[in-house]
């Protein structure tokens, strides 16, 4: 698990084997990050996660 973090925002990387999840505060600077991955590795994005590791995910209006 990377997490990065200024200010209020934040990013979240997490891999598993062949699983990737990157959520974050603020969709340009997620947008950026996922961006710079697919340069180096070969990535497929999927729709919106709801489950990873057997854990749910939900999504909430409200900041962090």
């Amino acid at each position: 698990m990377i997490l990065f973090q200024v200010t209020r925002e934040f990013i979240y990387h997490d891999t598993n084997v062949d699983d990737m999840l990157v959520v974050g505060s603020n969709m340009k600077e997620t947008v950026n990050l996922k961006a710079s991955l697919a340069k180096k590795f070969s990535m497929k994005d999927f729709k919106p996660c709801e489950k990873i590791l057997g854990m749910r995910i939900s999504k909430e209006k409200r900041g962090c």
